[in-house]
C-alpha cells in the first residue's frame, strides 16, 4: 500500500512557516549563533520533522516572517542598495594596457558591486563619447558641404 500525500492548506503552511522560524530563531539564540539567513534556513531544516525547512526567499517575501527576524536581529532582512557612482575610479584607464593583468587585479581587489558600478559608468561614458563623435562628424560634414557649395556656385 502506498502512502498518500496530504497537502497543507495555505493557512496551515503559513502557520508552519512562522512556527519553524520562531523555533529556529530561539534555537540559534540559545546556541549563541548569530541569526543570519543561511543559519536560519539551515536551522529550520534541522527542526522540521520532514526536513524541508523554510527557504530563504520566504524571509523577505513573507511580512510576518520578516518582522520576526527584524525583532530578533534588530535590523531589516533586506539590504537597501545605494548606488554611488562617485566612488568608481576610472583615472587609471589607459590605452595599450595588459588586459589580463588588469582583469586579474580587478577581480582580486573589487567586489561584484564595484565591478558592476564600473561597467555602468563606463557605458555612460561610451554613450557620451559617441554623441560627441557624432556631433563632430556632423560639423565636419556641414563644413565640407558649405565649402563644396561655395566652389560650385559662382
Amino acid at each position: 500500500m502506498t502512502k498518500k500525500f496530504h497537502r497543507l492548506s495555505p493557512q496551515a503552511m503559513k502557520a508552519r512557516t512562522i512556527r519553524l522560524v520562531e523555533e529556529a530563531i530561539k534555537s540559534l539564540q540559545d546556541k549563541g549563533i548569530r541569526v543570519t539567513t543561511s543559519a536560519l534556513e539551515h536551522e529550520t531544516r534541522v527542526l522540521d520533522p520532514a526536513g524541508t525547512g523554510v527557504n530563504r526567499t520566504t524571509f523577505t517575501k513573507n511580512d510576518d516572517v520578516k518582522s520576526l527576524i527584524a525583532q530578533a536581529t534588530g535590523q531589516s532582512v533586506a539590504k537597501a542598495l545605494h548606488l554611488d557612482f562617485s566612488k568608481v575610479d576610472i583615472a587609471h584607464l589607459q590605452a595599450d594596457r595588459d588586459l589580463r593583468r588588469v582583469l586579474r587585479r580587478l577581480m582580486n581587489e573589487k567586489t561584484k558591486l564595484d565591478l558592476a558600478l564600473r561597467v555602468i559608468v563606463l557605458e555612460e561614458e561610451v554613450i557620451l563619447l559617441r554623441e560627441r563623435v557624432g556631433d563632430q562628424a556632423q560639423l565636419i560634414a556641414e563644413a565640407m558641404e558649405s565649402e563644396y557649395e561655395l566652389h560650385i556656385k559662382p
